[in-house]
Parts: structure tokens; C-alpha cells; sequence
């Protein structure tokens, strides 16, 4: 029965808003902490929801380097390419000091390299070497370099 059907989602929607404002009220350490144990679970679009949130509501803490960091990273599984390469771009630009910053030019070039963006990807690469120099993502571990064939 349709009628049914109807309520079942809105029943859905509702447990997920519920389950969001819950954890919009832990600290952001918390908050973040859930996020990854959903994201672990595969429950990636309530991953997706509270990591965007998270830097919605969290724009100047360091952690939310680390949000854009795992938020790229879902995308990028999802194969969602222009989107991973937004936030990981985001994430660099706004928190070059995050722990995850290396890691996020290292993702922002392979999400551009599978968008053929080769230019934009061999610049990325350039700019991490410059960046973090000594970083172990500086050593390019999985040789996009070398493929990409970048001066």
C-alpha cells in the first residue's frame, strides 16, 4: 500500500533527524568520533550527513580538516570524483595546518587524475612536494607521478 510505504520513509527521515540532532549535541571530538564509527559501519550517508554538518557548524576547528578529509574520502570510494576533488580542495585551502592536510593534496590529485584533470593533478602534486616537504605522502606511495608523466 503506497499510504504506507509514504510513512515507512517519513519514519526513516525522522529516526535519521532524531539520530542527527543527538549527535549535534556532543562535543565536536565526539561528534567526529561518531561520524568515523558510521563511516567504519558503512553507513556512509549518515556519515556524509554528520561530517557535513560538522563543518558547517565547525568552521574554525581543526577537526574539521580532518571532517573534509574523511568526507573526500567517502566520495572518492563512492567514485564520486568532482565532488571528492571540492572538498579535499576545500580541506586544504582552509586548514593547511590539519594532520590530514598532506593526505588531502595526495586525494585531491588522484581525484583528479580519475577526472583526467592531468595538469591539475601533477600542480597538486607539485604544490604537496613544496608544501610539507619530507611528508610520507610527498613520496607519492602509489607512483600517480610516474603515470601521470608530469614534469
Amino acid at each position: 500500500n503506497e499510504d504506507d510505504k509514504d510513512l515507512s520513509d517519513l519514519n526513516v527521515e525522522g529516526e535519521k533527524n532524531t539520530l542527527l540532532l543527538e549527535v549535534s549535541n556532543l562535543n565536536p571530538e565526539e561528534q567526529m568520533q561518531y561520524a568515523l564509527g558510521q563511516m567504519m559501519k558503512k553507513n556512509y550517508n549518515l556519515s556524509k550527513n554528520i561530517l557535513d554538518r560538522f563543518i558547517e557548524n565547525f568552521p574554525e576547528n581543526q577537526l574539521s580538516g580532518s571532517a573534509h578529509f574523511w568526507l573526500g574520502k567517502i566520495y572518492l570510494f563512492e567514485t564520486n570524483y568532482r565532488k571528492a576533488a571540492i572538498i579535499f580542495g576545500e580541506g586544504v585551502q582552509k586548514f593547511p595546518n590539519s594532520i590530514k592536510a598532506p593526505e588531502m593534496y595526495y586525494e585531491l590529485a588522484k581525484s583528479l587524475k580519475e577526472m583526467d584533470k592531468i595538469p591539475e593533478s601533477c600542480k597538486t602534486l607539485t604544490l604537496l612536494d613544496e608544501n610539507y616537504k619530507g611528508n610520507k605522502f610527498t613520496k607519492d606511495p602509489e607512483k600517480i607521478k610516474d603515470e601521470l608523466n608530469c614534469d
